[in-house]
């Protein structure tokens, strides 16, 4: 945590054991906040069989982490069901409740669902509570075209693996949980990767949903991250693949003068240089669930989103890498232009 406003000052650092009986190890951490706590959630394998164990959820005492304190924090066991319940950055500093979303199942008789979580209590005896399903009956399959990996590059016959359906990223704004994963379409039988993402009032209600998809096998997305700034303006970055492009950086833009549903087409602001492909002697040409996009805190109206890109191989070795890009609304909302800065780190 750091001590100050300036991260590139002094900071708090704290570890905590996950499972001190070592029977089982930690993956995949998510994280949240709200004015109350720092929330950490992720997936606990068995380490004698690589096999998912329990949802873990670590509630920790913001006010004593951001003090420099003992570390206090509560830990919570979501159970065999709690597999990636990913909590909401909150911005929102009079709320005590903490959201957060799970992708459940694509398809049970021809609905969708995601579920909506809370935690609430006071600190140091906080509590997990299933709040409601939220569904569509837009529904998607849980398993990558063919059951392995599946995203086309050009230059290459090697796919790269799209991960799965799990909650990437949560933000509870103005009013309403917004989240966002990969699904893949047609549910029946899948042919491509698209990115999915929800707005929900705090009860489970749908108030819009909907996809970023090509429409046919010819280009897919994964790796989504979301971001909402204080006029409801919505920012989705991921990955982009085709037989076309190098895997490139893209995102989508949805004014908050549009009707509900309809996010903006892609729009790829760093292409791919080389193809990729590494398994590390595995069998996965894992890409990464590495994508971040969050509102500049200057203004509470830009975003930056931050995603990975094929860079040029090096020493014989192909490689990822991440690019940044600058998005700034126009003031009136959607009548003028918005503007597309992008810039390497």
């Amino acid at each position: 945590v750091s001590q100050t406003n300036d991260p590139t000052g002094s900071w708090y650092f704290y570890k905590i054991d996950a499972d001190a009986a070592d029977n089982t190890w930690f993956d995949y951490p998510s994280f949240g906040f709200n004015k109350n706590w720092i929330i950490v959630t992720g997936n606990m394998f068995t380490i004698s069989a690589d096999n998912f164990s329990t949802g873990k959820i670590w509630v920790l005492d913001k006010a004593d982490f951001y003090s420099g304190g003992s570390g206090n924090f509560t830990a919570i066991n979501s159970g065999s069901n709690g597999f990636t319940i990913c909590p909401a950055v909150t911005f929102d500093s009079t709320i005590n409740t903490e959201y957060l979303l799970q992708e459940w199942n694509g398809n049970s008789s021809g609905l969708g669902y995601v579920r909506l979580y809370t935690i609430t209590g006071a600190i140091g005896s906080e509590a997990l509570t299933a709040v409601s399903y939220a569904t569509t009956s837009s529904t998607w399959s849980e398993d990558q075209p063919g059951g392995a990996d599946s995203g086309p590059q050009q230059g290459s016959t090697h796919k790269i693996d799209l991960g799965d359906t799990r909650m990437q990223n949560v933000v509870y704004r103005n009013g309403s949980v917004w989240g966002t994963h990969n699904v893949f379409l047609p549910a029946s039988s899948s042919s491509r990767s698209a990115v999915q993402w929800w707005q929900l009032t705090t009860a489970g209600a749908v108030t819009q949903r909907s996809t970023i998809d090509y429409g046919s096998s010819t280009k897919f997305y994964a790796y989504p991250s979301i971001a909402v700034n204080a006029s409801n303006d919505v920012l989705i970055g991921y990955s982009s693949f085709s037989l076309t492009q190098y895997p490139s950086s893209a995102s989508s833009f949805r004014s908050r003068c549009e009707p509900l549903h309809p996010m903006e087409s892609d729009y790829l602001y760093k292409a791919g240089e080389a193809k990729y492909y590494k398994t590390y002697s595995g069998t996965k040409n894992r890409w990464g669930d590495f994508t971040s996009t969050c509102i500049d805190p200057v203004n509470d109206n830009d975003f930056w989103t931050l995603q990975e890109y094929a860079t040029t191989p090096s020493g014989g070795y192909d490689r990822w890498a991440t690019w940044w890009a600058k998005v700034a609304p126009a003031s009136d909302g959607g009548a003028g232009t918005w503007t597309w800065t992008t810039r390497r780190p």
